[in-house]
């Protein structure tokens, strides 16, 4: 199994005992403070907890995308790209901004599709979207483009479903 994979099937299953280091957060604040101030700092403790177990695994499982999309464009010598994973409630949003790859775009675009969809991380993938970029400037413009393009989409999926 791959370490990524390991790690962030760890973080999963660990968020969800987030009541442990609540309930010894109430255990330890509750004579100092109070029950209703010792509830108040399990909870939180208990959210926060939960938030960086999930936030760990979101980065675990970005960096690793990004690793195997790096290693997919080497092969076409590809070296300067800018990444961005976002996660949102139904999958990750892959985006893939090649600088001045120019004719090679199309080839960039398979083998990254190719890439993703054999990867451990497939299930997680919702869409991926790969832009050639010719000048830096244009990145906030490309970006704002595709969100808009996201955006669509995802309306289009939820008339389907109405």
């Amino acid at each position: 199994m791959n370490k990524a994979k390991k790690y962030s099937k760890q973080l999963d299953a660990l968020k969800w005992f987030w009541c442990i280091p609540s309930a010894i957060m109430y255990a330890v604040t509750q004579i100092p403070f109070g029950k209703a101030t010792a509830f108040g700092l399990a909870i939180c403790f208990g959210a926060a907890f939960f938030i960086i177990c999930s936030r760990g695994r979101m980065h675990i499982i970005s960096e690793d995308i990004v690793k195997d999309v790096k290693e997919s464009l080497k092969a076409f010598g590809q070296e300067n790209s800018v990444f961005e994973v976002k996660g949102f409630s139904f999958g990750l949003v892959v985006r893939v901004y090649l600088y001045r790859a120019n004719i090679k775009t199309p080839a960039c675009t398979k083998a990254i599709m190719e890439k993703l969809s054999k990867g451990w991380y497939k299930n997680l993938v919702w869409v991926a979207q790969v832009v050639d970029v010719t000048e830096e400037s244009q990145l906030k413009s490309l970006q704002k483009e595709l969100d808009q393009a996201l955006i669509d989409t995802l309306e289009s999926e939820r008339g389907k479903k109405k």
